[in-house]
Parts: C-alpha cells; structure tokens; sequence
C-alpha cells in the first residue's frame, strides 16, 4: 500500500511540474501579440481620435505607409444585455485602427464602428456563454454587434472610437515588426509625435527568458557533469577526446530540441569596441527606460501584459522546484526502466496538455515540451551507461 502511495505521490508530482511548466509556455505564446508592438503613451501632447484617423488616411498615400493604432481607455463602463436584461461593468478600450495591434484574436477593422470584441469572461457575464459572434450589447444607448472573443485583457471589450468622439487618446500603438525602431523616427518626424514609449517587445523577451530557465538549467547540469567526468580522465587522450565530442553532441541535440538561437541585436553594439562613451550612455538609457515602464502610469494594456509575466514567473519558479524535487525521486538503472520513465513522461504530458488545452497556446513550443524531460532522462542513463564502462576499462 505504501509502495503505491509513493508511486502516486511520484506522478502527481510529475504532472505538476509538467502542468506549471505548460503553462508558463502557453502564457509566454500568448505575449506573441505584443512582440512587434512599441507603444507610445501621451501624457501632454494631446490628440483626439479625428488626428489619429487624418495620420493614417495620410499614411495611405505614402511609399512606405506606417502601421500604428491609437487609443484610450474607459473603466467600469456600463454594458447591456438588452435580451436578458443582464448589466455588468466593464472596461472599454476604444482604438482608431485595426485590433490586432491591440489584442490578439479576432480582428476589428477601422470602419466597424458599431462592432466590438469582448473577452471570455465578459461573454459568460452577459450570455452565459463564450458561443456569443453575433449576438449585440448596449453602450451609452448604442447598440454594438459582438463579431468576436479577443484573447488578451480580462473585463474588457474593444470598439472602434468616433471620428468626433473628443476623448483624449492616451497612446498610439505602433508595428515595428518590418523596419523595427526605424518606425518610431518616421513617426516623430512626419507627426511631431516626441513622448516616450515602450517596446512591447521586452516584456515578450522577459516572458522567453524565463521559459528558458528549465533547459538552460537542464544543459547546465549535463554539461557541468560530463565535463568534470572528461577532466578526470584527461590523462587519456582518446578518451578525453571521445568525452568532448559527446559533450558537442549534446549541446547541439539541446539546440535541436528547443530551437534557441544565439543572437546579439546589431543596434546595441557600437562602431568600434573601444568607444567606452558609447556604454556608458547606453547602459543610462536603459536605466532610464527602466525606470519609466517602473513609474509609468499603468493601463489595462500593460496591466493585463504584467499579469502575465507575473503568471510565467512564479509558474517558471514552481516548475524549477519540482524539478529537483523530481529528479532526486526518480531513478534510471536500466534499459526497462528508461523506457517506463520516458513512457510516463508522455502520457503525464498528454494529460498535461489535455487538462490546459482551453487556456494555453502552445504553436511551435511543443516540442521543448514533449522532449526536454526525456533528453535528460536519456542522458542519465547514458551518462551511467558511460561510467560503467569506464569503470571496467580503468580496472
């Protein structure tokens, strides 16, 4: 009895970290619709809708035309189901522009201004149901035609902003997924636009840095051990060699596995390495720009991005845990006893998968997912096969 109590704990244990580790992925693939994005926000410069509208009906006319949505938001905002006689609050973002800039899913076109799109739970809040294309709710005595669920901030619908609407916009969303910062010069010298913005991006790369932890710190430990294991038999060359060469082989089946890539961005490198001013004031820079994403004003926009990271953080912290927890419980002696672990690992990952599919996004994650537990299991029982034969050969 007690034998298979232990074996439960082994897999609810399992399962848990596979299930925190999922999520952190799927949390991260859901910041994708941020990664292009550089959001300006306005907090003297002062434009209405109607200038947003007249930039991008000029932008239509140039060579290289600018992509970028404007915005501003509206808290606990009346919103009625005229068919249930159902009221809620919620949050409004009103955009001058397409949506996919704003919020991943459904898109909203510029010239839809009596549709909307609304989250998942706002659905269930009004219809008692996410299955809600359609259907219509009421606004400020408008009636508004649901034309999709978006997949981003909680509490919140999207609608296109009036024309005429004198609201302020508090920010103008730019894509900066073609010609990248070049965009933000184009619009401050065609616009005048001069307030400080964020690139979206970096909360997308805090996301990745933090779903890498697991197999950096999986590869860390192989290589860590392989190569003290090389260095005490340094005395053969042969076999000195042969260890490095798996050692290579490893790294880039690590490499295969995740599709990382090693990259340093052309434009945080200056002209000549001996130009000490050139860090000094990038490293400012990004003290500055640190500073302001810390003490800026806070919108639904960054809100609901922060939750996530957040989200992926403690995810990542519990996964990591688990995982040394994990590995001291799971032991690999055999050929028979790989092949149950890495079996288990399958099916404890299928189920993972299964129990989350409805709040994750895994796209082209799913293979670090199903093969980074396994890569380690597999060399494990390498690494012990490996020891066993030195150890007859050094007899």
């Amino acid at each position: 009895m007690k034998r298979i109590f232990s074996h439960v704990i082994k897999i609810a244990l399992v399962l848990a970290m596979i299930i925190c580790w999922v999520l952190s992925i799927g949390y991260t693939n859901r910041l994708t619709s941020v990664k292009n994005t550089f959001n300006i926000y306005f907090d003297k410069e002062e434009y209405l809708p109607a200038d947003i509208y007249k930039m991008q009906q000029e932008e239509k006319d140039k060579d290289n035309p600018l992509t970028f949505t404007g915005w501003y938001e509206k808290e606990k905002q009346s919103i009625l189901n005229n068919n249930f006689n159902r009221t809620i609050e919620s949050n409004i973002i009103f955009i001058c522009g397409n949506s996919y800039l704003v919020a991943e899913g459904p898109i909203l076109f510029e010239d839809d201004i009596k549709g909307c799109l609304i989250d998942e739970e706002t659905a269930y809040k009004l219809f008692g149901s996410n299955d809600v294309i359609g259907n219509t709710i009421i606004y400020d005595n408008r009636e508004f035609i649901i034309r999709g669920i978006h997949r981003a901030m909680e509490d919140t619908i999207i609608m296109q902003a009036e024309s005429d609407s004198k609201d302020k916009i508090q920010g103008l969303l730019i894509d900066i997924s073609n010609d990248g910062i070049e965009n933000i010069k184009l619009i401050s010298e065609r616009y005048g636009v001069k307030e400080y913005g964020v690139n979206s991006t970096v909360y997308y790369n805090l996301g990745k840095m933090c779903t890498s932890l697991l197999p950096l710190i999986i590869l860390l430990i192989i290589v860590c051990s392989a190569l003290k294991k090389a260095l005490e038999i340094k005395d053969r060359p042969i076999l000195f060699i042969l260890s490095i060469i798996m050692i290579i082989l490893w790294i880039t089946a690590f490499f295969f596995i995740t599709k990382y890539k090693i990259s340093i961005p052309v434009d945080i490198l200056p002209n000549k390495w001996s130009d000490f001013d050139y860090w000094k004031k990038f490293f400012q820079e990004c003290m500055d720009k640190i500073k302001y994403v810390i003490y800026m004003k806070k919108y639904m926009i960054d809100i609901y991005v922060i939750s996530y990271l957040g989200k992926i953080a403690l995810c990542t912290i519990i996964t990591i845990a688990l995982f040394f927890i994990n590995i001291r419980n799971i032991k690999i002696d055999s050929m028979k006893e790989l092949f149950i672990a890495i079996l288990a690992l399958f099916i404890i990952t299928f189920m993972a998968i299964c129990i989350l599919k409805e709040s994750i996004f895994i796209n082209n994650s799913s293979a670090v997912i199903w093969l980074i537990c396994p890569y380690y299991l597999l060399y494990r029982y390498v690494y012990l096969i490996r020891e066993r034969f030195l150890n007859k050969l050094l007899q």
